[in-house]
């Protein structure tokens, strides 16, 4: 199946159910399948991200990760009052990305159009780069704070490990690219090559604990995750934000679109959400697992922790330090590479 196949499935998706949602606004596609041509291949550890846009309040629950035919979709739902406003869409980096390409599902009202055509017009204007790459900053930020106000020690390591990663993203949102999520680093590095910045990516692998990691390492903390993301995937119960990620379904995505990333050399990369899948994991572990598979895989857990330099909560705020004192230089960074690709 190629992209644009996977494409007009999602549209189908849209026509025959998503349109039937109260309040329905309309849809549009984000992530990879706008950056790419339609005669690729859809590769089957990636999905296809459809927005569907609802005028009501609150939002039901997002639909998430679910198999339509031959294509695997990732349904979340957005508010139509964030779409309102041009400058508001234009200065949050994920859905100015989204709606600056061609990416409009469905669009009953032909808003969704306009905004698309205003936000393309106005993507790479260096004013708005600079607001997205503020808006990328204080997401790092966010993140950081996060870090001590939960509670739940894999939550904290999220907030930490976001925090890092961010910070690929704020390369990304400097280029102009697509801030992709499980790939980041991978098309982060692409970027900084192209504008002669090649150390700074192993910087941003320090600051994520994995630079000094070698692939049989990451293949076997890869097997750990494969052990306990199988494991986790039979016994959940409990409602679970991410319940479809950690599922057969989500399989092809956290499992085999890593063991691709370490067979085609980016196993440093690969870490990051070899990391996030392990810690949604144990969120599912917490809430449904007895207190012997929590100890069993807690250990396995903190393996791949040490691996990255996390040893207890003390690790993660002073990483979260290292990262917030990297800020500067990240923006030092993105800044001459948005000065190479913004306009006007």
């Amino acid at each position: 199946m190629n992209v644009g196949k996977a494409k007009s499935l999602a549209r189908q998706w849209v026509i025959d159910e998503a349109s039937r949602l109260p309040g329905f606004a309309g849809a549009y596609t984000a992530g990879s399948v706008n950056w790419c041509s339609d005669e690729l291949p859809q590769p089957a550890s990636s999905d296809v991200d459809v927005k569907v846009v609802l005028d009501v309040d609150p939002l039901p629950p997002n639909p998430g990760k679910f198999s339509y035919g031959e294509a695997l979709l990732d349904v979340s739902l957005v508010p139509l009052e964030a779409l309102r406003s041009v400058d508001d869409v234009l200065g949050h980096y994920h859905m100015a990305a989204a709606l600056s390409r061609p990416s409009i599902v469905v669009d009953p009202t032909g808003y969704l159009a306009q905004l698309q055509q205003a936000v393309s017009r106005d993507y790479a204007q260096r004013h708005w780069v600079a607001h997205r790459l503020e808006h990328a900053r204080l997401s790092v930020l966010n993140w950081i704070g996060g870090i001590q106000k939960t509670e739940l020690y894999h939550d904290q390591v999220t907030c930490w490990l976001f925090s890092a990663a961010g910070m690929a993203h704020v390369v990304l949102v400097a280029a102009l690219r697509n801030p992709t999520i499980r790939r980041r680093y991978q098309a982060a590095q692409r970027v900084l090559a192209e504008h002669g910045l090649s150390d700074y990516h192993e910087s941003l692998l320090e600051l994520m604990g994995c630079a000094h990691m070698d692939c049989g390492e990451v293949e076997g903390h890869l097997a750990a995750v494969t052990d306990v993301f199988d494991y986790a995937s039979r016994i959940i119960k409990t409602p679970y934000r991410f319940a479809a990620d950690i599922s057969a379904i989500g399989r092809p995505v956290a499992i085999d679109g890593s063991r691709e990333m370490i067979e085609q050399g980016f196993h440093r990369e690969a870490m990051y959400w070899l990391v996030t899948t392990f810690s949604r994991c144990q969120a599912i572990l917490v809430n449904d697992a007895p207190m012997e598979m929590r100890e069993h895989f807690g250990r396995g857990y903190a393996r791949l922790l040490e691996g990255v330099g996390i040893r207890g909560v003390e690790d993660l705020v002073r990483g979260g330090e290292r990262i917030r004192d990297s800020l500067p230089r990240l923006m030092e960074v993105s800044g001459a590479i948005a000065a190479v690709n913004a306009e006007g």
